[in-house]
């Protein structure tokens, strides 16, 4: 899998695509970032899981480990204002994961992102409030700039 952080200066708004075979590897890279890097929590946020996304390989144990490292990330001192994170699904596969993590997310007492999962880009520009225009611009990924990269490499196959 490809994990993708961009930006987009003039709508100050990061989208992150999440492509391929899902490894738990390339999130908990994507979190370290997020730590190292907490300015980009001052934004809002479009996660997009492509249709060829594949989170078979993701357990749920390795997204509580990731959940304890990822809350962190949210507390109200971080954060200049409260943010939304908008959440596309294309994948069928990696669609029960990822309510999962949002159900669990929804579930935290201290949250300071409001999430939500909708069906399209569109609706997720509606609720991000961008107009038409800006919702063009994010339905085509023009106008961003990719930040961060996070590919873990295929795992072989185990020898026989």
């Amino acid at each position: 899998m490809t994990v993708i952080f961009q930006h987009h200066d003039e709508l100050e708004l990061n989208r992150i695509d999440y492509r391929g075979a899902v490894s738990s590897e390339e999130l908990f890279a994507h979190a370290r970032f997020r730590t190292a890097a907490p300015h980009w929590l001052n934004y809002d946020h479009l996660n997009v899981i492509l249709a060829d996304a594949n989170a078979a390989d993701v357990t749920r144990e390795a997204l509580s480990a990731l959940r304890l490292r990822h809350d962190g990330l949210f507390r109200p001192e971080n954060l200049l204002i409260l943010r939304r994170s908008a959440w596309v699904c294309f994948s069928a596969s990696a669609r029960p994961l990822l309510r999962h993590w949002l159900h669990t997310r929804d579930a935290t007492a201290e949250r300071h992102t409001s999430v939500r999962l909708f069906d399209s880009i569109e609706e997720a520009c509606g609720w991000l409030v961008l107009n038409v225009r800006e919702a063009a611009l994010v339905a085509r990924s023009e106008g961003f700039r990719e930040v961060q990269r996070f590919h873990a490499p295929p795992t072989a196959a185990p020898e026989r």
